[in-house]
């Protein structure tokens, strides 16, 4: 992965606590291209890590139920306003928003999904994402 998949705010694991500790989420804070070597500076430690020592979270049906998205039958999920929803099967996101034409976006890790509901306005959902 390189530094500009990311945004400010996105959700992602530290490689080195996937082996050694239960994974703490970092959020992104800051993005630099430092020559040829990107690197970005995480929340809550203000740690620098090279992109070779992060790794992105997948986002599972196990996080949709505890982000609040209810099991709509067929492995999908979405929120209990309607507003979007994620499809397990096809690995998409997907929004009722008439104005956007039901945008719909591959989604397979976190952040991809926080950039996709950033997209269509809901920055503030995209932000209070959890982790658990």
């Amino acid at each position: 992965m390189e530094a500009k998949e990311f945004m400010l705010n996105d959700l992602v694991y530290r490689k080195e606590h996937l082996e050694f500790h239960k994974p703490v989420p970092r959020s992104v804070v800051k993005i630099d291209g430092v020559m040829d070597n990107d690197m970005i500076t995480f929340a809550p430690y203000s740690e620098f890590l090279d992109m070779d020592e992060i790794e992105p979270i997948p986002w599972t049906v196990d996080y949709a139920k505890g982000n609040g998205l209810v099991d709509c039958g067929d492995d999908i999920y979405q929120d209990d306003k309607r507003q979007w929803g994620v499809d397990f099967r096809k690995h998409e996101f997907y929004t009722f928003d008439e104005e956007v034409e039901n945008t719909i976006k591959p989604i397979l890790f976190y952040h991809e999904l926080q950039h996709a509901l950033r997209l269509v306005g809901l920055n503030e959902v995209a932000d209070n994402l959890k982790v658990e």
